[in-house]
């Protein structure tokens, strides 16, 4: 209980009550790994490594069965930069439990940020061999080409993907990477449109195909195309991501009550800025200006200066609260409104003349 709210005060950055519960954790349980484990995270957030790996330490002497630990030393040291030393670390795990398919791809992972060709392809392999699954081996070895790619090495990418195609074609994940490999490196979009589709014939409720699919028709303009893979990804995988795009492609076709619904459940997920200000956009063209001008009050006091980033926003803004008949609000957002935009544009102009109408009915 103690370990689960140091966690808690970690996530919402406060360190120093999140090290006096994970200390007070290891007081009442001296035998218990996951206290020192905890305590050892909660220095690892403050970047006190040196600390953090003498409770990690001390977590794998009470049970030396469990690699976490030592997985969590070698995190220290990738934080450091310590590439050398996090290798050598792994290895201690990889001694414990040889074919840890979690070990065996941290492994890879490290000779890739070596950019260690040999290495990190005979490690990558090595996992995939140890994987129990279609799926987690088509996985790894989807990492091992997106290090190709990332070392602008296509033709070592493209011989992996061509080989999963070949060794894996009833895994879905084979099409939708090798889909995102064509349209993002190559460039070939309709190509890995291509894919996409393929791995919705195997697996019609795959999240990642159905995004790259639904992104893929917004980009496009076919709305109403987007809609279907949208909506079908917000039911079988709801995130805030997913509700985003489903609220853009509402918003497209003017249907702004839908565009709140899916703006509301998006922020029910992730609280952010801009799933927030999605919801005043919608209320302000359904006329809703009052439950909009409170999301923009909220929006300026909790978010300073995310208005003035997104001057669209601020325009809604004003105009909000100029409906509102709040016409000190509404002056003073047109009056930061008017220096983000370049002078002489129609846009310029139109919040002048705003501004000249709400001085006029002084």
């Amino acid at each position: 209980m103690l370990g689960n709210l140091a966690d808690l005060y970690l996530a919402v950055n406060r360190p120093t009550d999140a090290e006096r519960i994970a200390n007070r954790a290891v007081t009442f349980n001296k035998t218990s790994p996951q206290a020192f484990l905890t305590l050892g995270s909660v220095y690892a957030a403050q970047s006190h490594y040196d600390d953090a790996r003498i409770q990690f330490e001390q977590a794998f002497t009470l049970d030396k069965t469990d690699t976490q630990p030592i997985f969590s030393i070698a995190q220290t040291y990738v934080a450091q930069n310590n590439i050398p030393m996090a290798l050598q670390t792994i290895n201690r795990a990889l001694a414990i439990d040889p074919k840890s398919v979690d070990a065996l791809a941290f492994k890879a992972d490290l000779y890739a940020r070596q950019h260690d060709d040999v290495h990190a392809a005979e490690a990558y392999d090595d996992a995939a061999v140890a994987a129990p699954t279609d799926e987690q081996k088509v996985a790894i070895y989807v990492r091992k080409a997106q290090y190709f790619v990332t070392e602008h090495k296509n033709p070592q990418a493209a011989a992996i993907y061509q080989d999963l195609l070949t060794r894996f074609p009833t895994v879905a994940l084979t099409y939708v990477a090798y889909g995102a490999y064509l349209a993002a490196t190559l460039h070939q979009v309709d190509q890995g449109v291509v894919q996409w589709r393929k791995a919705l014939a195997l697996d019609p409720d795959n999240e990642d195909a159905l995004r790259d699919m639904g992104q893929y028709e917004l980009q496009h303009n076919h709305v109403s195309d987007a809609l279907v893979y949208l909506k079908h990804l917000s039911s079988v995988a709801p995130t805030a991501e997913g509700y985003e795009l489903l609220a853009e492609a509402y918003n497209s076709l003017h249907q702004y009550v839908a565009q709140r619904d899916a703006c509301s459940h998006s922020f029910a997920i992730k609280r952010a800025p801009e799933t927030l200000a999605c919801i005043a956009g919608a209320d302000y063209e359904v006329h809703n200006y009052r439950e909009a001008g409170q999301i923009f009050d909220v929006l300026d006091s909790a978010a300073h200066g995310y208005l003035d980033q997104n001057p669209q926003l601020l325009f809604v803004a004003a105009k909000t609260y100029a409906n509102l008949h709040q016409r000190d609000k509404a002056i003073a957002a047109y009056e930061r409104l008017l220096p983000l935009i370049r002078r002489g544009t129609p846009a310029y102009k139109t919040v002048q003349r705003a501004l000249a109408d709400l001085n006029r009915t002084h």
